[in-house]
């Protein structure tokens, strides 16, 4: 065996076979049989967050938009100028003079709460301005 290296008294064959090769080039990884090698630590968890930190904002503008059906929605996107311009399958497709933006808008008794986000963003409207229109 040559060498001292813990390497090389862990799995003597594999480092002997490094020292001999020398066409590989310097960026290729070595081959090694399982459980020779460096050890490597797994990564710890990180500490649980508080839930303050996770939620900090008011949960009442969260519960006000959790409730909104797609025909509401509709609704308040035609008050804020968007007009409809057909249907296909279950969902209402509106436009806007001037805007290249398409809403598609699910006609769902409930609207998940991303889903009504994005088409809010997409409209260029906040949660507050489109409250204002329900």
């Amino acid at each position: 065996m040559t060498g001292s290296s813990l390497n090389a008294r862990r799995c003597p064959d594999v480092y002997l076979r490094a020292k001999t090769n020398k066409t590989r080039s310097p960026t290729s990884k070595k081959l090694s049989p399982r459980g020779c090698g460096p050890k490597t630590r797994k990564q710890r968890r990180k500490t649980p967050t508080p839930i303050s930190a996770k939620f900090s904002f008011p949960f009442s503008r969260v519960a006000r938009l959790a409730n909104i059906s797609g025909k509401e929605a509709a609704k308040a996107f035609q008050k804020a100028g968007w007009r409809p311009m057909g249907q296909v399958g279950s969902h209402l497709m509106m436009a806007k003079l001037g805007l290249r933006v398409n809403l598609s808008i699910p006609q769902h008794k409930e609207l998940s709460v991303g889903t009504l986000r994005a088409l809010i963003r997409h409209a260029g409207m906040t949660v507050e301005e489109f409250l204002a229109l329900l």
